[in-house]
């Protein structure tokens, strides 16, 4: 079965010979990698016959077909969060002389987390780059907070949340950036009006013997408008802040995101370092990070995709990765593991399996087997769920716990749980998913960094990937974890995670090198080596 990697160098073809990098050109940078990921995706959809949509895609897909409403919608999302941002944000804190560091993030990164050693006390942080952020500020970093919401609506108790932690980049938000964004959408809606009169290019959106463009063309045209507004008032935004806040580094997350992307752009733009820390799982097929030799390069030009002047990844695994598959040059790839799995090496001051049981109505004497959604397997997700629920009747003594995803409803899941007649806990999608890990006997999933947390914590897993398409991750191919590729191999794999003694001592043993390779050395000391990178960089930066 084709994969997104497939159709994304596909898609890249027809953006050379159409010359869409010159074509679509802001500051010397090119808009088009911001439509890239999208339109892979939307191709990849419609091949796959993906019926699922978000409301959020399900919102934009309808009411912005009226005439320009996307620009008005986006922007009075992005005024409230200016207004937002001007009534909510505390004033800076810090050392004005110290070296300061941009953080760009998003909130949907915002999480709750427990505090080591203090019980049910808990605190509220950025999931990637909140422990990197206490750290620099514990060395006297001047440290300016920024993030970006991606909901559909503004999400405000967040905001108010986090008001004494950073403000929206909107706060940054002038007319002339509005200005900026509105030409270089209505730039792209004029090289679209061109475009789809060129036969040429219309027979040339032909894969795999379907043809695309009739099936497309009201996403196409939304999604090069869209795309190259919002991109461009993202970048707008950031090189603003740039200019006010005068950083010495830019520290990013999510930099395959729109706001990331801008960021690391805006950065290139004003001459100033960047950082990137992964935030997810990057693998071989991740078209975030997938690229040609020919399109890597320091220089500024549409042709070229301006990398991250340093990545900070999880081990040397990944490193390999955007090495070969990305073309990162070899010294820009850092390997210093993930910042905020440094709480792991300290779950047993915080977390209590017989505490989690009580809390939520659980036998402690009984197994426990947590199933981590994810809304990215839509179309199979609804096969997994009802074949897992089948477990209890299958093992009496073993409990099933549903962790949704942040970005699911929760009310589905109880929905085919009732459905079903089956007995499972369904989580609340905002509550700790490493208590839950530490909790259970086992957990099952498809692709998602529980799934390394979990190997962290020694947990048992076993991948489900019902789509037919490869494994994104080598979980299973590495022997770290049992694969369950069609619904009758779920069953026999939960028994062997669970009962099978030669299963998992070989599990176990493969555990401990898989957890190098792709999580580097888990002494909770992650947070140190990122912040001793940002030192260098930033000290670099201010003796130029």
């Amino acid at each position: 079965m084709e994969t997104d990697r497939d159709i994304l160098f596909w898609l890249k073809g027809i953006g050379t010979k159409f010359d869409f990098k010159l074509k679509l050109t802001y500051k010397n940078i090119s808009l088009w990698w911001f439509c890239e990921p999208t339109l892979t995706r939307l191709v990849g959809n419609l091949i796959r016959n993906k019926k699922y949509e978000s409301s959020q895609n399900m919102f934009i897909k309808y009411v912005t077909k009226l005439p320009r409403f996307y620009y008005f919608y986006f922007l009075a999302r992005t005024l409230v969060r200016f207004v937002l941002g001007k009534l909510l944000t505390s004033k800076p804190q810090g050392d004005k002389s110290a070296c300061k560091i941009l953080a760009v993030s998003y909130i949907a990164f915002w999480r709750d987390y427990p505090v080591a050693g203090r019980g049910d006390k808990h605190i509220d942080r950025d999931a990637i780059l909140g422990n990197v952020i206490t750290t620099l500020r514990n060395r006297n970093f001047n440290v300016v907070a920024l993030d970006q919401d991606s909901s559909l609506l503004t999400d405000f108790r967040t905001r108010i949340k986090k008001r004494q932690f950073g403000k929206p980049v909107e706060s940054y938000l002038t007319l002339g950036a509005v200005k900026n964004a509105i030409k270089a959408g209505r730039r792209s809606e004029k090289e679209w009006d061109r475009l789809k009169c060129n036969n040429e290019f219309v027979d040339s959106l032909c894969y795999s013997g379907i043809p695309l463009f009739a099936l497309l063309k009201d996403d196409l045209a939304k999604t090069f408008c869209r795309n190259t507004f919002i991109a461009t008032l993202s970048i707008e935004l950031v090189r603003r802040a740039i200019k006010t806040e005068e950083p010495d580094l830019l520290l990013i997350t999510f930099e395959d995101g729109t706001l990331g992307k801008a960021a690391v752009f805006a950065g290139k733009l004003e001459g100033i370092p960047t950082l990137a820390i992964q935030h997810g799982n990057i693998s071989p097929y991740h078209i975030g990070y997938l690229h040609t030799k020919e399109e890597v390069s320091d220089e500024i030009a549409p042709e070229n995709f301006p990398l991250p002047d340093k990545t900070a990844v999880y081990g040397p695994w990944v490193k390999r990765v955007l090495i070969k598959h990305g073309y990162y040059p070899a010294y820009s790839v850092v390997v210093t593991g993930q910042a905020k799995y440094d709480m792991l090496a300290r779950a047993d001051e915080s977390f209590r399996r017989e505490n989690f049981c009580k809390r939520h109505g659980l036998d402690p004497d009984k197994k426990i087997v947590l199933v981590c959604t994810q809304p990215s397997i839509a179309e199979k997700r609804i096969i997994f769920l009802k074949s897992i629920l089948r477990v209890p009747k299958e093992f009496p003594k073993v409990q099933i716990v549903i962790k949704p995803h942040p970005q699911e409803k929760r009310n589905w899941h109880k929905g085919v749980v009732k459905e079903q007649g089956a007995e499972a806990l369904v989580l609340p999608r905002s509550s700790n998913t490493y208590e839950a890990i530490y909790a259970c006997d086992a957990m099952l999933a498809f692709v998602s960094t529980t799934i390394t947390e979990a190997l962290i914590l020694n947990k048992f897993v076993v991948v489900v990937n019902l789509t037919g398409r490869p494994d994104l991750m080598p979980y299973v191919e590495s022997g770290a974890a049992l694969g369950a590729h069609r619904e009758e191999d779920i069953i026999p794999a939960i028994r062997d995670v669970l009962y099978n003694e030669e299963v998992r001592k070989r599990l176990t043993e493969v555990r401990k090198e898989f957890i190098y390779q792709h999580t580097y050395i888990q002494d909770g000391k992650a947070s140190e080596r990122v912040v001793d990178l940002i030192t260098q960089m930033a000290e670099e930066s201010r003796r130029r």
